[in-house]
């Protein structure tokens, strides 16, 4: 079922591609975003913007077998379990989303140059966690 929503809500297009580093050896085995703090709304396909606007990650950059098994990322509510899970691996890269618009995060410029001064192909493998409050479960317990 998640395979047959995430391409339904990703399909495969090469043409809006965010270009991934291959080159060197891969030291970081996932991205975690913190956006703790910031109101955003969750989606099933979010993606990453640097401050200009250009998209560093979204669901395109998927492989057809990460599109299927994994989708493009996965929700925490606290930083130590995002960077404990298996989803990114036991070295994630850890950066801070400067604001939301709606379901994008932003990446400040110099935690971009972080992503992509590495072998980043982990995104194409959709190892990315988002940190986010849990702003619903504050509210039930007012």
């Amino acid at each position: 079922p998640l395979a047959l929503l995430t391409e339904a809500l990703v399909p495969p297009d090469v043409t809006s591609k965010p270009a991934l580093n291959s080159k060197g050896v891969k030291k970081v085995t996932g991205l975690v975003v913190d956006a703790r703090g910031l109101k955003f709304t969750r989606a099933l396909a979010p993606r990453l913007l640097d401050e200009a606007g250009a998209t560093l990650y979204s669901g395109q950059v998927l492989t057809d077998e990460a599109r299927k098994s994994m989708g493009p990322a996965s929700y925490a509510a606290d930083l130590e379990n995002a960077q404990k899970n298996l989803r990114v691996g036991n070295k994630p890269l850890v950066v801070k989303a400067i604001r939301a618009e709606g379901s994008d995060l932003i990446i400040s410029s110099e935690d971009v140059h972080k992503i992509a001064a590495e072998n980043d192909t982990y995104l194409s493998e959709g190892r990315v966690i988002i940190v986010a409050n849990d702003s619903s479960k504050k509210e039930k317990q007012r």
